[in-house]
């Protein structure tokens, strides 16, 4: 593989990963808002929370 190629292959990479850990922060901070206001309550986590981490788990 040439040194521009490897060069342009590291970039995308790089940027997929900062796109992905921004999305695991804000699932972390969905999580933690639940876990302080409506874990109480008795109820599980809500669906949209937990396919967040499904969705998640595939990506990485």
């Amino acid at each position: 593989m040439k040194p521009e190629a490897i060069k342009a292959e590291l970039r995308r990479l790089f940027t997929e990963a900062q796109k992905l850990e921004v999305d695991l922060v804000r699932h972390q901070v969905d999580w933690a808002t639940w876990d302080a206001t409506k874990r109480r309550d008795g109820e599980g986590p809500p669906e949209w929370l937990i396919n967040q981490d499904d969705a998640l788990v595939k990506l990485t």
